[in-house]
């Protein structure tokens, strides 16, 4: 182990680690998949492929590829296909876990949304909601984090097939449904551990993203009830 007085005799800057230069160009790099989403629409369009367009969730997959491999053949380019095929399978291994979960939950969503779910769920749903507005809005506000992981209150999961079916019974307005969706959705929106951004971030600080949820939903359902008073009020 070295001693302070070793430390002290060591040459001005040894101690420094000094961070590795990047070439200025590797900045455009965030920004090439939308360059390349809004070239593939711009020249051949995004849609349907049988319509002779290409597939969004297609053309964005290019996109990352390509951003992928211009950063590892600009920043090393002697490794730049062990970095690159890193890339791919570090990425894969932090997503699967979500990608599996989304297949999961479109399948479920378009279960909820035929006929003879409605019908078999229509009555299921009649027992549970409660028969006033308010009553409704503290149950959305009880169970607000019912629409974390994509769950029955999530806009962008379970609830689209919940809303269906709650839309179909008709004893609320659809302004105010849309706007209790819309408030638990802003709890989904900050803290759930699915979302892409609250993964990114997770994965950048060295945390798991289910202890960034801890944390954050107590100050995301505070602002959830907020919302659901303004729906009151409105209503």
């Amino acid at each position: 182990m070295k001693t302070l007085g070793n430390l002290l005799n060591q040459k001005p800057g040894t101690l420094v680690k000094k961070k590795q230069t990047l070439p200025n160009a590797a900045l455009v790099t965030p920004i090439l998949p939308l360059a390349v989403i809004a070239l593939i629409n711009f020249t051949v369009g995004l849609g349907n492929p049988t319509e002779g367009k290409v597939d969004p969730v297609a053309a964005a997959v290019l996109g990352f590829l390509l951003a992928s491999a211009y950063a590892a053949l600009l920043v090393r380019p002697s490794q730049a296909i062990n970095l690159f095929t890193g890339a791919l399978v570090d990425g894969i291994k932090d997503v699967a876990g979500v990608l599996f979960l989304f297949m999961g939950i479109g399948m479920l969503v378009t279960a909820t949304t035929q006929q003879a779910a409605v019908e078999i769920l229509n009555p299921l749903m009649t027992a549970i909601m409660p028969s006033s507005f308010y009553g409704v809005l503290i149950f959305f506000t009880l169970l607000a984090p019912a629409a974390l992981y994509r769950g029955p209150f999530n806009m962008y999961g379970m609830g689209t097939g919940i809303a269906t079916i709650l839309t179909n019974l008709n004893f609320l307005p659809a302004s105010a449904l849309y706007g209790m969706f819309s408030g638990v959705g802003y709890l989904q929106g900050i803290a759930d551990p699915t979302n892409s951004h609250n993964t990114w971030l997770a994965g950048f600080a060295g945390v798991d993203a289910t202890a960034v949820m801890k944390k954050v939903l107590p100050y995301a359902w505070a602002a959830c009830v907020m919302m659901m008073i303004f729906v009151a009020i409105l209503q």
